[in-house]
């Protein structure tokens, strides 16, 4: 299915309609189909001479969100940072705090805030959890806070249609689930918490409802609608946990994930080969969803030989922003791992 390939680059976001990719220290900009170095980011180390090591040692950034017609917001190694392709300046503006690790997802704000994001990461001390918001003049504002023990982390913060935002929030607590923020987040409230079905990453505010895939690895995963009408409608169920979405053109494309075992700790799980429960195979799933959510799986790839929790998840992740084209990133798969790809659609 995939029409183009660029072999040793990561599609990072779109921005004024170009996709800009990262490949070794660098931001490229592709024009007509050959990426042009744009600005360096990281140092190139050795760690990034080969694949395999890239893997091991976290080298790439996490993914980038654009923000305005000239920046992004680059997210890895504990850190954003601001990158203007234009005038060619990176600034830090952010460090995760301690205990925990890079935002897992960043949203588009509205009025106030140019973006919004919340504290990710293992939490160990389960310590209060922040929600942070830029500001247009590029200050990181604390916008919300759940309680110490109340939530783990954030997962994402989804703009609402109707104004606001929901926010996804794991993983095993009690209070953990789907919450609704107004535009000024000083309204907060449960929507859906408690239980595994309520727990996700990916999500998106429909005309139907909030369609989200569930995250665990030890449980069966689903697609769930939420239509404000009771418990949520299974659309589809799911291969593996999701981690990983985007929207194109009126629909919305997931992929599932090959996860580790949560259950095996220890030196030995670092190189275990076996896969939690909610993980039902090697496989990992590109599965599309119509705006009548319909759905069907377009693609599938092959979770490769090197172990899970110390070389990377089995999954597909999605560059940011209003995509042109669908291209994707596959990682930890046969034939495919750390190729950008350009997906023929339909």
């Amino acid at each position: 299915m995939a029409v183009q390939q660029l072999s040793g680059y990561k599609p990072l976001c779109y921005i004024k309609e170009a996709l800009y990719l990262y490949r070794k220290g660098l931001i490229y900009r592709l024009v007509e189909n050959h990426p042009e170095k744009v600005i360096p980011v990281y140092p190139n180390t050795t760690k990034e001479s080969l694949r395999v090591l890239a893997r091991l040692f976290r080298t790439e950034p996490k993914y980038a969100m654009p923000i305005n017609e000239s920046q992004m917001l680059l997210v890895g190694h504990r850190t954003i940072k601001v990158v203007d392709v234009e005038k060619h300046i990176v600034k830090d503006i952010f460090s995760s705090r301690e205990g925990f690790s890079d935002p897992l997802n960043i949203c588009v704000g509205r009025e106030k805030w140019v973006a919004l994001w919340g504290d990710y990461g293992p939490n160990a001390e389960q310590d209060f959890v922040n929600i942070y918001g830029l500001t247009k003049d590029s200050k990181v504002e604390t916008v919300f806070s759940f309680e110490s023990g109340q939530v783990r982390h954030i997962h994402n913060i989804i703009p609402k249609l109707s104004g606001g935002y929901y926010v996804f929030t794991g993983d095993q607590e009690k209070r953990a689930g789907i919450y609704k923020a107004n535009a000024a987040f000083d309204q907060v409230e449960p929507v859906k918490i408690g239980q595994q079905q309520y727990r996700a990453v990916v999500g998106f505010d429909t005309p139907k409802g909030l369609l989200y895939a569930t995250d665990a690895v030890n449980e069966k995963n689903y697609v769930y609608l939420l239509d404000g009408k009771g418990e949520p409608q299974k659309i589809c169920a799911l291969n593996g946990s999701c981690i990983y979405g985007t929207e194109f053109k009126g629909k919305y494309y997931l992929s599932t994930a090959v996860e580790p075992d949560e259950n095996n700790r220890g030196v030995t799980s670092w190189i275990s080969s076996k896969r939690g429960e909610g993980i039902l195979s090697d496989e990992v799933y590109l599965i599309e969803i119509d705006d009548e959510m319909h759905f069907k799986t377009i693609e599938k790839f092959k979770k490769d030989a090197l172990p899970m929790k110390l070389m990377q998840y089995g999954a597909i992740q999605f560059p940011r922003g209003k995509m042109e084209e669908l291209w994707c990133y596959p990682v930890a798969v046969k034939k495919y791992d750390g190729k950008a790809l350009l997906m023929q659609m339909d």
